[in-house]
């Protein structure tokens, strides 16, 4: 369940040392993190501490690929 969210780090390691985000869509990476905040709001309501610890680690892992991507292209 980690390992899934920890597979984004190498893609914003890359992004945040070059400063090169042509190869990344935004679109794609804001689309993840919506589904990804949708998971996480559903793992809040129902008390799943599995779900909501995945999805927190995934979404900030996502934004500060977003956050990137916007930064950078």
């Amino acid at each position: 369940a980690v390992a899934q969210p920890l597979m984004t780090v190498p893609q914003a390691i890359q992004l945040y040392t070059t400063h090169d985000a042509s190869g990344l869509s935004l679109l794609t990476w804001a689309g993840y993190t919506l589904f990804g905040l949708i998971f996480l709001a559903y793992g809040i309501k129902y008390q799943l501490r599995p779900i909501a610890l995945t999805q927190s680690i995934w979404v900030v892992l996502q934004l500060c690929v977003v956050v990137g991507i916007v930064v950078w292209q």
